[in-house]
Parts: C-alpha cells; structure tokens; sequence
C-alpha cells in the first residue's frame, strides 16, 4: 500500500494508502520496545535499538504527512518527503548499524568505549539536524557533524 500511496499525487488517498505503513512502523517499535523494556535496557546496544525502532515510527509518521501533502511548519513538500526518508535511513538504519557494531565490538573486547560513543553520537544526531531545520542551520550542521563523527568511529 505504500508502494500505492507513492505512485499517487499528495492527498486524502495517498495518506489513506500510507496508513498501514505507519501502523506497521508502530508495531514493530512496540515489539522491540517490549522486548527491550523486558531485558532492562542494559547496555548501550538495548538504547540504540530501541531508537532505532523509535525513528522508524518518525520515518512513517512522516511519510503519512508528506502523502497527505501536508506542510508543517510551512516546510517545503520536498523536505516533508525527505524527512520522511531521512528518519528511516539516517536515524534508524544508522542506530541499528551502530548498535550491532556496538555488540560485535563489545563482544570481541576492543575499543568498547570508543564505539560506545560513536554509538551516542549516532543516535544524538537526529534530533539536533530536525532542530536546526526548525531552528537554527548550525544546529543542522552541528547534527550532521556528530553523526558523521559517529559514523567514522
């Protein structure tokens, strides 16, 4: 259905038919969430996971809004549309890469801590890009400096 929603014009249908992505992005957040609140959300990889899965859901939210052809904050459509991809590949794929790279590392027992905070890094950098979008484009620069910081270590 999103494939459907994307061959649409912006609208009531096309947001209609992004819906069920949205609902899916939210229950696989509410399963990791489970799953992660059951294990105690002890280690840096359990947080970066579980904002992995929280960023799906920002990266659907966001492309129900931009289906729908709406404008928050007066945004430029294409930014809509880009947030909703960026949410997606940025924050959750970064997170999740992050996180098992976090694992791995910490399961080999080398440079844990420097992965530790590239890992801090990677999931921090969202929110300060979305804030220099609405705020201030140094704190867009400043978030993709982190992330990219991040994503080097």
């Amino acid at each position: 259905m999103g494939v459907a929603a994307l061959l649409l014009a912006p609208g009531r249908l096309a947001g209609i038919l992004a819906l069920p992505w949205l609902l899916l992005c939210v229950g696989v957040a509410f399963k990791v969430a489970i799953q992660r609140w059951t294990s105690g959300l002890r280690t840096h990889v359990d947080l970066a996971t579980l904002f992995s899965a929280l960023y799906l859901v920002v990266g659907g939210r966001w492309f129900v809004v931009a289906r729908f052809g709406w404008r928050p904050l007066g945004f430029a459509t294409v930014i809509v549309e880009l947030t909703a991809v960026h949410a997606r590949e940025v924050g959750m794929a970064s997170s999740l890469l992050g996180a098992q790279t976090l694992g791995q590392v910490a399961r080999d027992g080398r440079r844990v801590l420097v992965a530790r905070v590239a890992v801090v890094a990677i999931v921090a950098s969202p929110p300060l890009v979305a804030a220099g979008f609405t705020f201030s484009p140094w704190l867009q620069v400043a978030g993709g400096s982190v992330l990219a910081t991040g994503l080097i270590r």
